[in-house]
């Protein structure tokens, strides 16, 4: 990963930031923590997090944190 501006570590998955505000994922994803749309599949290999509603790559991201097997951020949308 490259150009990673905060991470956070879950219980055995982790998230990564980006300065473009996207969201990277990888690790154990038994509770679909990884939001990459693969339930129940593992991933040693960063990948970028699903979209709102699953589709595109969830971007204009401000704060990310990773919890025992859930993953959440705070999106932001000053000016809408």
């Amino acid at each position: 990963l490259n150009n990673i501006r905060s991470i956070s570590g879950g219980d055995k998955h982790g998230l990564a930031r980006d300065i473009n505000g996207n969201v990277w994922s990888w690790g154990g994803n038994w509770a679909s923590q990884l939001g990459r749309n693969t339930n129940g599949n593992n991933s040693p290999n960063a990948g970028l997090v699903a979209g709102i509603g699953g589709t595109g790559i969830l971007s204009n991201v401000r704060e990310i944190a990773a919890g025992q097997a859930t993953s959440m951020v705070l999106i932001n949308n000053e000016g809408n």
